[in-house]
């Protein structure tokens, strides 16, 4: 799988993904990003708009930095579903056309800057959230207890 960054080539991006409970009134998997990382993310995800790959493991992909034990599959489906949390885990199931839409809303924000988007599906049971420049460090700061197994 291709969408990883090498130093020398272009910037390193970075990504930083997170579980939190009741924020803005919504369990959130939120997705944080730099220009770089979010491009990344929008080449990674490509594989599943084409139906190349079945699963992405984004908390296992170089440039992304998953809070505490978060496991976050991305799954191409026929079926376009949503987030669900299964055990530990979360798994992102959409269609081509669903990880269409979401490569594009990553984009948009990507050249929007300081901004978010919600990545909604049709049947979310957890709310994403791509953002970028909203959020610096730490994480806690958001107002919700970040998840971790």
């Amino acid at each position: 799988m291709r969408g990883v960054s090498r130093q020398g080539e272009r910037a390193v991006g970075s990504v930083r993904i997170g579980y939190f409970e009741a924020f803005k009134g919504r369990d959130t998997l939120l997705i944080d990003g730099d220009v770089e990382g979010l491009g990344d993310l929008m080449r990674t995800l490509n594989v599943l708009v084409l139906a190349q790959q079945d699963v992405v493991m984004l908390h296992s992909l170089p440039f992304v930095s998953a809070m505490g034990r978060l496991e976050v599959n991305a799954c191409w489906s026929q079926r376009d579903a949503g987030l669900s949390k299964i055990d530990n885990a979360f798994h992102w199931r959409r269609s081509s056309m669903g990880w269409a839409a979401v490569v594009e809303q990553i984009l948009g924000v990507k050249k929007q800057g300081r901004c978010h988007q919600y990545l909604d599906a049709p049947s979310d049971e957890v709310a994403v959230m791509v953002s970028s420049g909203e959020y610096g460090e730490p994480w806690p700061k958001l107002g919700a207890a970040p998840w971790s197994a």
